[in-house]
């Protein structure tokens, strides 16, 4: 058996299923997904009311949904003036071609943004901490996203990507571009919804314009994600709609970005507490022995190595919960 990254998991036996207060209906979505790989200290968030949607989140949601619908008024006035049927047919198809693209590429640039806060800064890194640090805990605390509405879920990459969408609508350009721009950046702008809509459970229920964007592969598909939360998290980073994760763990392309970077700066990412993951990663720009051997140690030491990261995992866990104010009662 080849073993790559994407197949370095934890073996199900291993897996501490639904808590049990959930009935066995629950479980296959909860399988390495509320309470990862047996991980004793995985607080499970129990329900509790949502917060409200505070104005700033309402405002950033308007200002991007209203930049959102001007470079969309733009696109369809250019369609509606192109002179002909023909060439309004093909304007529209380029441009939805266009957009179709553009989506992909957010899904990959989501995974690159999320592979490097899950793994190089902490929660006290300048400038990027809080954020780094909400990913990172969301391993542990994996229905959080549940906490605050759906707004305010994207609110947060919306307060930036308002203002470059706006500007492209004020500029105009062709719509083809305008096509892109608003899909590039409404791909980021609801790549936390999708991620929140891989989180639901009976309590947490996604509605239904959900479910159907996840069978469309619009958005993410709960069991494509659910692959990410296993343990050592070092795979499967994409969240727009993941159709990038498949070919970047064939590819290797996070481990030989973490072997760069380290060659670069001497920094190891935050996977690397799995002495396998970091042998893996080190050996994918070598030869084809060094990579064998690196997935024969992959394959034979995967549970000890597994303990090993549990053991550097906890206190960055629970240096996170007293970062985020987390009730130290609240862990299981």
């Amino acid at each position: 058996m080849q073993i790559t990254r994407s197949s370095y998991q934890v073996p199900t036996s291993q897996i501490r299923v639904a808590p049990p207060s959930l009935n066995a209906a629950d479980n296959q979505s909860h399988v390495d997904h509320v309470t990862t790989d047996g991980v004793s200290y995985v607080d499970n968030n129990p329900l509790k009311p949502q917060r409200p949607t505070p104005l700033k989140d309402k405002v950033a949601t308007a200002a991007f949904l209203g930049s959102a619908a001007w470079t969309a008024a733009n696109i369809g006035v250019a369609v509606a003036n192109a002179g002909s049927v023909a060439g309004a047919v093909g304007l529209a198809g380029a441009a939805a071609g266009a957009a179709a693209l553009a989506w992909v590429a957010a899904d990959a640039a989501s995974g690159v943004f999320h592979w490097a806060v899950d793994n190089y800064p902490t929660v006290k890194t300048p400038g990027v901490g809080s954020i780094a640090g909400q990913f990172q805990i969301h391993h542990h605390r994996t229905q959080d996203l549940h906490d605050v509405s759906f707004w305010s879920n994207t609110a947060h990459a919306g307060q930036f990507l308002w203002a470059p969408l706006a500007a492209v609508a004020a500029v105009n350009p062709h719509p083809v571009i305008q096509a892109a721009s608003m899909a590039f950046l409404g791909a980021g702008w609801l790549a936390q919804g999708s991620h929140r809509w891989t989180h639901a459970d009976k309590n947490h229920p996604n509605p239904k314009i959900a479910d159907v964007l996840q069978k469309l592969k619009v958005v993410q598909d709960p069991v494509d994600h659910r692959i990410h939360h296993r343990m050592p998290w070092s795979t499967n980073y994409c969240i727009v709609n993941g159709a990038n994760n498949g070919w970047m763990s064939k590819l290797d392309v996070f481990p030989r970005l973490e072997k760069l970077v380290f060659n670069v700066t001497g920094k190891k990412p935050h996977s690397w507490h799995d002495p396998g993951v970091e042998a893996y990663s080190r050996a994918s720009w070598g030869s084809r022995a060094e990579r064998d051997a690196a997935r024969a140690e992959l394959e034979a030491n995967a549970a000890e190595n597994r303990k090993i990261f549990r053991s550097k995992v906890k206190p960055e866990y629970e240096e996170l919960k007293v970062h985020f104010g987390i009730d130290q009662s609240a862990a299981r």
